[in-house]
């Protein structure tokens, strides 16, 4: 019993003495694999310590260079914005800017900087300017929709020549239609001109929104036809099938207004009445 004890105590002496060189001794892509654990269960402070090995145990090891993209991720999500900008752009210094880590960094960059102009930090929206000039379509194309909910015009006009060709030139009816947003965002002006050739009279349509409580008008709006088009595409899934349960088809809804020159009644259950016509 006595020896027993004995080497226990030597085999628990050892461990005590070795066990941080095995630790240190991890792999770059054992730890990597770690981080990605703790970030996919939103383990930030782990997942940045973690990282941070990588790096300083591994520095020759790509993925050395791939825990940066990692890091400036994991600070994103711990609000550190400024931060994690200053480390995606030292991750894009030392990167093939045709990979996808590199393209992914760049739109962060891009969101980051935008979001950090909206809460009063201004030094960083000449990431989002420059990108307009990116020649990279997708990067151009995120930077106009982002300056698009920026209100200082010296700032977001910018954005309106990118924008108005992806109105018209975009590959996919959801990229048109988002640039339409934008454009809405910016000056509804902008998208009803380029949208009909002056003097239309379809262009001149107008679709009107009443909103009625108790017989009594409580809301009215009205929206150019083609801005309404526009947005009843741009409705997302939950709103169409609201309609839906109301008896609308989204898909046509406006077309049976146009044809028909009817008024379309919806009352909800409080007693309101909302009225849908063109004129």
């Amino acid at each position: 019993m006595r020896k027993k004890s004995t080497f226990v105590y030597l085999f628990l002496m050892l461990q005590a003495i070795f066990w941080p060189a095995a630790v240190a001794a991890q792999s770059a892509e054992e730890l990597m694999r770690n981080a990605k654990l703790a970030i996919f269960d939103q383990k930030w402070g782990d997942a940045l310590t973690t990282l941070r090995r990588v790096q300083s145990e591994h520095p020759g090891n790509p993925a050395a260079l791939q825990s940066q993209f990692y890091e400036a991720r994991v600070l994103e999500n711990l609000g550190n914005e400024e931060e994690a900008i200053r480390t995606y752009e030292a991750f894009l210094g030392e990167v093939p800017q045709d990979s996808t880590l590199a393209r992914e960094a760049r739109s962060s960059i891009v969101q980051l900087s935008t979001r950090l102009y909206r809460a009063g930090n201004t030094q960083y929206i000449d990431r989002t300017i420059g990108a307009l000039d990116s020649a990279d379509k997708e990067l151009r194309f995120l930077a106009a929709v982002q300056l698009s909910y920026i209100r200082d015009p010296a700032v977001f006009r910018k954005a309106i020549p990118v924008l108005q060709v992806a109105r018209e030139e975009g590959p996919s009816a959801e990229i048109q239609n988002q640039a339409a947003l934008a454009l809405l965002r910016i000056d509804p002006k902008l998208l009803e001109a380029g949208e009909q050739p002056a003097g239309s009279k379809r262009g001149r349509k107008t679709l009107k929104l009443a909103i009625l409580v108790d017989g009594e008008e409580t809301f009215s709006l009205s929206l150019p036809l083609s801005l309404a088009r526009m947005l009843f595409a741009a409705l997302p899934d939950d709103a169409k099938e609201d309609l839906r349960e109301e008896g609308l088809n989204p898909e046509n809804i406006l077309k049976q207004l146009e044809t028909a020159g009817e008024i379309i009644e919806v009352r909800s259950s409080d007693n309101e009445v909302f009225r849908l016509w063109i004129e």
